[in-house]
């Protein structure tokens, strides 16, 4: 199911090309939060498996890691409406990504690359710096 909604938002989001910044921003941060969501769903699904090196405490980590995250996507989503163009990127869309990048460090330290927790998180990341990019922000 959650492949489905990352499918129908990558579809979305190339179909909008055409929208203005504003709501291409929009789409993309859309897009990252579903990603995020995905990972987090994914790491949870590991633990439970008993994966190798994602021990209690790594856990626990990572669930802080995704909990300031789903936080930061919150403040970043509530910026992103209020911001007009021409005004400088608001600096919450940047602190979004780097709780993102925080948690592919973590996560990246206990599972492989393929494991969909990694590749859920970068394609976050990937959206994440869409958004900076359309709106004017830096674009890492």
């Amino acid at each position: 199911m959650m492949r489905l909604i990352l499918v129908l938002a990558l579809v979305v989001s190339t179909a909008c090309a055409s929208l203005p910044a504003k709501q291409r921003a929009v789409v993309s941060l859309q897009a990252s939060e579903l990603a995020l969501e995905a990972a987090h769903d994914a790491e949870r699904a590991a633990f439970l498996s008993h994966v190798p090196g994602l021990t209690v405490s790594v856990h626990q980590r990572i669930a802080g890691a995704f909990v300031v995250a789903f936080d930061a996507q919150i403040t970043a989503a509530t910026a992103l409406k209020a911001w007009r163009a021409g005004e400088p990127a608001p600096v919450s869309v940047a602190e979004y990504r780097h709780d993102l990048t925080d948690i592919m460090t973590l996560v990246s330290q206990v599972l492989p690359s393929t494991h969909a927790t990694v590749t859920h998180a970068q394609q976050a990341i990937e959206e994440a710096t869409k958004v900076a990019a359309l709106i004017g922000g830096q674009s890492w």
